[in-house]
């Protein structure tokens, strides 16, 4: 589902992309499969993950910390962010530095999870699951994350919210269950989906 949302997103945009975290791949290739459009380079701190993604994509890659990018200055059009904001309860600094990365007029997309949503209530059961995952992850309202992109020089274009349940939860499910909560998916209140995608341009 993210794939399908982050191409909806990336309609009538073009240029430099820089994927962070471009973990395995997954969203280079998908950028790669329209070179016509796109010029794709991944990034991700974890060697492991670049050791994968050199194999399975032909995009530039850079092992960077995210917060200090080895790039100049108004070098991308848009910036392609999945599953990183999420994990710093204070990422303004992240958000300034994609802000200046990126030329004018260009994109930021990335989500966030929602502090109203199922997967804030059980983060507790998580964060025994996965003993560190929870206490690093940063769940926000929707109004806090319009006023942080706002602070950092970014006007929101596009968001959307989905799933009612983890998101872990419906690799388990039996496909009609699935088609069951995505029915009712667009009744259940904005704020209490657990991720919210963004859209939002640099002014």
């Amino acid at each position: 589902m993210d794939a399908v949302i982050y191409s909806k997103y990336l309609e009538g945009e073009r240029g430099p992309v820089l994927d962070l975290p471009c973990g395995t791949g997954r969203f280079l290739r998908m950028l790669e499969a329209e070179r016509e459009r796109f010029l794709p380079v991944g990034a991700d701190y974890s060697p492991s993950m670049m050791a994968v993604a050199q194999y399975t994509t032909r995009s530039p890659l850079v092992r960077c910390d995210g917060f200090r990018l080895p790039f100049q200055s108004h070098s991308f059009n848009i910036v392609l962010c999945s599953r990183l904001i999420l994990h710093y309860h204070a990422p303004k600094s992240l958000l300034l530095e994609f802000h200046r990365v990126l030329n004018k007029g260009g994109v930021l997309v990335f989500d966030t999870l929602n502090h109203l949503s199922l997967r804030h209530i059980l983060a507790p059961f998580f964060n025994v699951v996965r003993s560190v995952e929870g206490k690093q992850l940063w769940f926000a309202s929707l109004d806090e994350v319009e006023a942080l992109l706002e602070a950092c020089g970014f006007q929101i274009r596009q968001r959307t919210s989905r799933y009612i349940l983890p998101t872990r939860a419906y690799r388990f499910l039996p496909g009609l269950l699935i088609w069951l909560l995505a029915a009712v998916e667009p009744a259940w209140p904005e704020n209490r989906r657990v991720l919210t995608y963004w859209k939002a341009q640099k002014v």
